[in-house]
């Protein structure tokens, strides 16, 4: 509860981040026997940040932009008896984040890259 008009409610909404994001994401897939198929994704996203406050001086920090490219590849298998066996890999790339860029204000930060290996049945 506020007490006294000293809540955030009072007080004027002051933007600090401001974020624009576009993508575009293509799959095929590869039917190699009756039985195994292969299937690929790639994916590319652009992601522009802005700092709204003055706290950030440094131009280059001020307004970042990221590129960022993801892929996988992923083998299936289906058996007689009706189980999928699958294999796959995949890399993805991630633009920092509203709280990650909070954090660092004045201070460089990159795309987070990471890689994932699966294999299971369905």
């Amino acid at each position: 509860m506020e007490r006294g008009g000293d809540g955030y409610s009072h007080k004027p909404y002051m933007p600090n981040q401001s974020f624009k994001q576009w993508g575009i994401f293509t799959e095929a897939s590869w039917q190699q026997t009756d039985n195994q198929r292969w299937v690929a994704g790639l994916r590319h996203d652009q992601v522009k940040a802005h700092y709204d406050t003055a706290r950030v001086t440094n131009p280059v920090l001020k307004h970042q932009k990221f590129n960022l490219n993801s892929g996988f590849l992923r083998w299936e298998r289906n058996t007689d008896n009706g189980l999928k066996y699958y294999a796959g890999f995949g890399i993805a790339e991630r633009a920092p984040d509203y709280w990650e860029r909070l954090q660092s204000e004045n201070k460089a930060i990159r795309a987070e890259q990471n890689r994932q290996i699966d294999a299971g049945v369905i």
